[in-house]
C-alpha cells in the first residue's frame, strides 16, 4: 500500500542520515576528505607546471602545489576536521604556523622523493608513481602531527 512504501522510504532516509552523521564524527575520515582536496589542488599544479607544460621542474611544481594546498587544508581542517578541537585561546596565526611546521615534514618528504626521481629519470610515469607514494607518506606524517601537535589542547 501507499502508506507502507512511504514508511519504508522514510525509514531509509532516517537510516541514511544517521549513517552520514556517524561518518561525520570520524575525524580520520574528515581529514582524509580534506587531504583529498589538498591532494587534488597539489596534483593539478604538479601535473600542469611540472609534467605537462614543463614550466618548472617537477620538484619545484611539487613545492608550489603543496604550499597552496597546505593553506587550503588548514582552512578546511580548522572548520571541518578539527572544529571541535580548536583552542580559541591560541591565536589563529600560531595555529597556522604549527600547521605549516607539521606540513613541512610532508612537503620535504614529497619534494625529496620527486627531486631524487627527476635526477634518475625523465619518465612522467615514474615521477607520477613517486609523487603518489610521497602523498601517501605525507598523509601519515600530517595526520599524526595534526592530531598530536596542531589541534592538541594544552
Amino acid at each position: 500500500s501507499k502508506s507502507t512504501w512511504h514508511d519504508i522510504i522514510e525509514s531509509l532516509k532516517v537510516t541514511a542520515i544517521l549513517r552520514l552523521q556517524t561518518l561525520r564524527r570520524w575525524r580520520l575520515l574528515r581529514v582524509l576528505m580534506v587531504g583529498a582536496v589538498g591532494a587534488i589542488i597539489q596534483t593539478v599544479l604538479f601535473e600542469w607546471l611540472g609534467i605537462w607544460s614543463h614550466i618548472v621542474a617537477p620538484s619545484t611544481a611539487t613545492l608550489i602545489g603543496a604550499i597552496i594546498a597546505i593553506m587550503s587544508n588548514f582552512v578546511l581542517n580548522e572548520r571541518f576536521s578539527f572544529h571541535d578541537a580548536v583552542d580559541h585561546l591560541t591565536p589563529v596565526y600560531q595555529r597556522v604556523l604549527k600547521f605549516y611546521m607539521v606540513s613541512s615534514g610532508s612537503l620535504i618528504t614529497q619534494w625529496s622523493f620527486i627531486f631524487i626521481a627527476e635526477r634518475l629519470t625523465h619518465s612522467g610515469l615514474v615521477l607520477n608513481i613517486v609523487y603518489i607514494f610521497g602523498i601517501g607518506i605525507g598523509f601519515l606524517i600530517n595526520y599524526t602531527g595534526y592530531y598530536f601537535f596542531v589541534w592538541k589542547k594544552d
